[in-house]
């Protein structure tokens, strides 16, 4: 167990609150937990899905983490990271259980001890290795003594600061890491087709085709869920004639709400690539592409980087 010669992770002061109320879980709340994992139509667990997404969520007060966002979502919090994934079967030498706790009534958090520490047991989200191993990273868990609240993560040194005010209690597991590129199994392309006026940029290479729009190619890609660095988001967007263009803007700059083609990183990454937008002289097409001379060679004026996705 990874609790040997470990102390509690609540801090003595806060420990009398903590365990105010506390008592084991019921069957259904067990139940509800566990219907996160992704299922076969037989009612067992995916064995093509060996992993599992543990979605972090924030209501300005307390985080949330659960396998299911739309729990979280139902509660009033908002999606803050998507970026720490477990295992969903103790195999493969995963052999330390996460479950999902709770303190006080308010103060969710995560742990391997299957009692949760004397608080009141929500559930299992899963399985992490014991150990170090090749291919896994580290499971942090901080907590914020003011306001009560944990979260766990796999970046303790940007999360848990005295900017943040929160400290970093302990280590949980290891988890299977993300390589070669973080966020490999998130991504998906977006395509490229045109019309011989404009551009179309689309999660769909079908997209457009009965209304006269052909093929070209794979654009580029994005991230379809918010992770930590890659918090930008990027939109479809339609001009007032009908023109489709990209943005970072949810209002489209004005000309009313786009659809998310997912999320991008704001500034550079390793591995990752600037798109570049850019308009047609007559402002008739706007461009995105990964090829800002593609530009410059068509005429086109450059408008600037939206931001930056996975190299091809």
């Amino acid at each position: 167990m990874m609790f040997r010669a470990w102390v509690p992770f609540v801090a003595a002061s806060t420990l009398a609150w903590a365990l105010v109320g506390c008592s084991g879980a019921s069957e259904e709340a067990i139940d509800d937990l566990n219907a996160g994992y992704t299922a076969s139509p037989s009612g067992t667990k995916d064995a093509a899905e060996p992993q599992l997404r543990i979605h972090r969520l924030f209501n300005g007060t307390r985080h949330f983490q659960t396998l299911d966002q739309y729990e979280g979502q139902a509660r009033g919090f908002t999606l803050e990271a998507d970026d720490v994934r477990v295992m969903q079967d103790g195999v493969r030498g995963a052999s330390t259980a996460l479950y999902r706790c709770l303190a006080g009534g308010l103060d969710h958090f995560l742990s391997p001890d299957s009692a949760c520490e004397g608080a009141r047991v929500e559930g299992l989200l899963g399985w992490m290795f014991p150990d170090a191993v090749p291919g896994t990273i580290p499971l942090y868990r901080c907590f914020n003594g003011r306001v009560g609240d944990h979260f766990s993560t796999t970046r303790p040194d940007l999360e848990c600061t005295t900017a943040t005010g929160f400290h970093r209690e302990g280590l949980l597991g290891y988890l299977p890491g993300s390589a070669p590129f973080p966020f490999l199994d998130d991504q998906q392309h977006v395509y490229r087709l045109y019309n011989g006026g404009s551009h179309l940029l689309t999660l769909s290479s079908s997209e457009g085709l009965d209304t006269g729009y052909v093929y070209e190619r794979a654009a580029f890609r994005t991230l379809r869920h918010k992770e930590i660095g890659a918090d930008r988001q990027l939109f479809r967007c339609v001009q007032s004639a009908g023109l489709p263009f990209l943005s970072i803007d949810s209002d489209c700059e004005g000309h009313g709400p786009g659809r998310s083609l997912g999320w991008i990183f704001p500034s550079a990454q390793p591995e990752t690539a600037a798109v570049t937008r850019c308009v047609h002289p007559a402002g008739t097409d706007h461009l995105a592409t990964t090829n800002a001379a593609e530009c410059v060679a068509a005429g086109y004026h450059l408008e600037g980087v939206l931001g930056f996705v996975p190299v091809e």
